[in-house]
Parts: C-alpha cells; structure tokens; sequence
C-alpha cells in the first residue's frame, strides 16, 4: 500500500528544485505558502487514505505548476534568456606585460651596447660598474611595453647582457620607431627614458673596440710562435706579441691573485736579463714568500717543461685538473685561452703533470696580443 511522504521529506523536495534566481523573501513567502497547505491537507486525518493520496498527489501538482509559472514569467522578463550562473570574466585587454622582470632578477655583471650596425659603422661601449648597470635596468624596467608584429630596420642599439660567468642572458635590439626585441620578441615601447641612458653610457669612458673574429688556425699559429720564442728564451720576439696597453701579467697558479706581477712590453724585452728579485706570489702547501729573480721565475713557472713537445694544446677549452681553481676567464672574460699540457708520470702517479696557458686578447687594431703567461701544476 502506498503512504504518504512526510512533511520533511516534502520539504525537501521543494528545496530540489531550480534557483531561478528569485529574491529570497520571494521564495521564503512561495515556500511558506505550499507548505501551509500540504499541513492543513494532512491535518484531515479523517479522510481515507484515498483523500491523503490525492492531497500528497495535488500538493506535488501544484509545486510544479507553481514552479514552471514562475519560471516562465522570470524568462518573459529577461527577454527569455537564462541568466548564467557564473558569467565568465572577460579578460582586460590593456592588462599591462613585464617582459624585462627577468633582467632584474638575473644577475649580470656586464653591459655590452653596440650602434649603428644598418650602416656598418659599429661603436661599441662597455661596463662593469655596478652604477651603470642598475641605471640600466632602471630604465628598461620602467619603461611600457606591448606586443607587436611589428618590425624596424631604422637605427639598431644592440644591448647585450652577460653575468658572472660571461654567458649571455640577453640581448635587446631597440630599432628608433619605438620597437624593441628582447631575446627575439617584439614589443612596442617608448624610447624617451632609452634615450636618456644612452646620454650617460655612450660617451669615451664607456667606449671599447669592436670584437673581431680570429680564426682558429690563426690562433694557433700565434700561440705555437710564442713557445717556441719561450723555448729559445727569446724575450724580444715575446715582447712584440705582449699587448700594448696591458702588458704581460705572471702567475705561477692557475688561480691568480689581484697583486699578480705584471710587465709592460719594454720590460718584457729585457726581462731575463735584469738581475731584481721580485715577489711573484706564495707557494702551494708552504706558504712562504716566492722571491726569485725573472730567470729564476722563468725556469720554475713559465718554461718548464718542454712544452713545443706538449702531449695536448686546447683553445678555449678550461679544465679543472688540479685542486686550484681556475679564474682566468674571471681576470679576462673577453680572452682566448690557450693551453699547453703535458702529461703526468706512471712513476709519479699522474700527479707531476704540467700546463702553461696563455692568454690573449684584442688590442685596438684588433690584433690578438698576450696579456698572460699562467703556469699551472698539481697543488696541495
């Protein structure tokens, strides 16, 4: 035998059906009013089970008529559209980009600018100073950006950024219409505060020389004529490859030490002839004080070893061998390395190997000259 749902459970019923967004002292007053009569219908407990049939079957009846009137008359007035539960939000188009965040949190210690490259007279400026370079990114930070397709072949401004280890992080083209490419991506800016900068970094204190291109074979060449001018100890001819302005710097380690002793081209030439005794360092493991003549330096940490007969020359190749750590492309980030190894003993376990690296840079005709002779062994 069927029975009648209890109130409870019509009740619930009633909460089941759609919101249709209907104010809530709206739907309490509907609500309020269905079940007043569902109660007075069963309150007649008189009736036979037929009667409560009906009422529970009525009641049910007129929620639902109720409900889809309701519903209806909401449709006809919003000119029969539902209204979406949860509208999606739009997107604001002129939400502001930061392509440049990336240059502030990197940490680069080099400023490299290059101008003018359309018309193939390339000036190049440089910077390591700490001031320069947070005024830069200052001013690339500040400035607006927003992503364009656009291209230009106006004016180039080439700024190139390395860190720490001479990698490069970026480089930001500005074209003089307005439009910049960061690592290869277009925006439109304004160049206004660009301009500024550039007021105070390309002037002759900033000013370097362009780099050029030296190939390999050359490289070569230049680096075996200097051994064979060490092997003959002829400082004349060493003299002619020492750079100009930087003169030679000496070290007996790999790890060089800022009070390196360092000699112009004069001094080169007569250097092994000069009876002075210098301080060229300290040694590994002692401690002690490296006072020795430049002959005497020159036999214990620059020839030797007969490295004409070197068993491996590796051009820009650093190598970790012993437990010094190499910072010569620290002292001279923009140099070409060259190394002369000589394998270790089986009789000394390996352990009495040798190298010699020198260590060349562009000058101002952009020739490469030697501006380091580092000798390098096993160390404690």
């Amino acid at each position: 035998m069927r029975t009648q749902k209890p109130l409870h459970e019509i009740e619930k019923e009633l909460n089941s059906f759609p919101n249709f967004k209907l104010a809530e002292e709206k739907q309490y007053e509907i609500h309020e009013i269905l079940m007043a009569e569902v109660t007075k219908w069963e309150m007649k407990k008189r009736r036979g089970s037929w009667m409560r049939r009906l009422t529970v079957g009525l009641s049910s009846v007129a929620v639902v008529i109720l409900a889809l009137f309701l519903g209806f008359s909401y449709f006809d007035s919003h000119g029969g559209n539902r209204p979406t539960e949860n509208p999606e939000v739009q997107p604001n188009p002129q939400a502001p980009i930061y392509p440049t965040d990336f240059i502030v949190e990197a940490d680069f210690h080099k400023l490299v600018a290059r101008t003018d490259q359309v018309t193939g007279e390339e000036t190049h400026y440089t910077t390591k100073d700490k001031e320069i370079i947070h005024q830069f990114e200052k001013t690339i930070v500040s400035m607006p950006y927003e992503k364009t397709e656009k291209t230009s072949s106006v004016f180039n401004t080439n700024f190139l950024l390395y860190d720490t280890s001479n990698e490069l992080i970026a480089e930001i083209i500005f074209t003089g219409e307005n439009i910049v490419s960061i690592n290869g991506e277009g925006y439109k800016t304004d160049e206004a505060k660009l301009n500024q900068f550039k007021e105070i970094f390309f002037t002759e204190d900033y000013q370097a020389y362009p780099v050029i291109n030296v190939p390999e074979s050359s490289v070569q060449e230049l680096a075996q004529e200097i051994i064979q001018a060490l092997a003959n100890k002829d400082t004349a001819i060493l003299a002619q490859h020492v750079h100009p302005v930087k003169g030679l710097l000496f070290s007996p380690y790999v790890y060089i030490q800022d009070d390196a002793l360092v000699f112009t081209q004069d001094e080169v030439t007569m250097l092994l002839a000069a009876s002075d005794t210098y301080l060229w360092g300290t040694f590994d493991g002692s401690g002690e004080p490296m006072e020795m003549t430049a002959k005497e330096y020159y036999s214990r940490f620059v020839y030797d070893h007969d490295y004409v007969q070197a068993h491996e020359m590796n051009i820009d190749s650093i190598l970790q061998r012993g437990n010094s750590i190499n910072n010569i492309k620290e002292k001279f980030p923009d140099s070409t390395v060259v190394e002369f190894h000589i394998k270790g003993t089986e009789q000394y376990g390996g352990m009495d190997w040798r190298s010699l690296n020198l260590v060349f840079e562009q000058a101002e005709d952009g020739a490469l000259k030697l501006v380091a002779i580092i000798h390098d062994e096993w160390t404690i």
